[in-house]
């Protein structure tokens, strides 16, 4: 099915591949490894370059899910909404986060009527943490009330960033983007948030 999903995008500048939805590192190390050879062969197939990422909790991930990941550079987008705040809220996935912070390419955060209030809390947990890149969401099915709530913390969570020395005595991006993790704001469909570097 690869193969002919490679061979439908020919002429494409460039194939990207996301592997999410439940949980996708329950298909094990095996899939992915034959996964990463197949697609391997079809960009030298078809001289098109090609990039991978994987959306997980992380719950399963070890060091050998990272060699793995990283021998075929497939960016890690880790699913977290600050510890104690749910399933992707536990102490596990918080400790994994520490452990790996530098193989993590950005943490997503889906605010809820449940977190929103500690948006600023769950930046400075990641940012202790090591975390260089934050996309925060919204929750698709919150009300107009809860859609309220997350502006009026959001801009809690700019004021706080704004307020940072860091912030302030940097002169420039370059500067900042060793610092800490950079806000620019993307408007969608699913009102997303990111916390990104410059």
């Amino acid at each position: 099915m690869i193969e002919k999903m490679c061979e439908m995008s020919i002429g494409y500048n460039k194939w990207f591949f996301s592997y999410l939805g439940g949980e996708p590192l329950m298909n094990g190390k095996e899939y992915f490894k034959n996964m990463f050879d197949i697609i391997q062969a079809q960009s030298e197939k078809y001289y098109t370059p090609y990039t991978h990422r994987v959306t997980t909790n992380g719950l399963l991930l070890d060091d050998e899910w990272i060699q793995l990941l990283n021998e075929h550079n497939c960016k890690l987008i880790f699913s977290y909404d600050g510890l104690g705040f749910g399933k992707k809220g536990s102490k596990k996935a918080h400790d994994l986060i520490a452990k790996y912070a530098k193989d993590i390419h950005v943490v997503q955060v889906v605010v809820s009527a449940t977190n929103c209030a500690h948006i600023v809390d769950i930046y400075k947990e990641l940012e202790a943490l090591g975390i260089r890149r934050i996309n925060t969401q919204y929750e698709i099915y919150a009300s107009e009330e809860d859609y309220l709530n997350f502006a009026k913390h959001t801009i809690e969570l700019f004021k706080y960033i704004d307020s940072l020395a860091k912030v302030k005595t940097a002169c420039s991006c370059t500067m900042m983007r060793k610092q800490l993790p950079l806000v620019s704001w993307q408007v969608s469909m699913v009102a997303s948030l990111s916390i990104v570097d410059c």
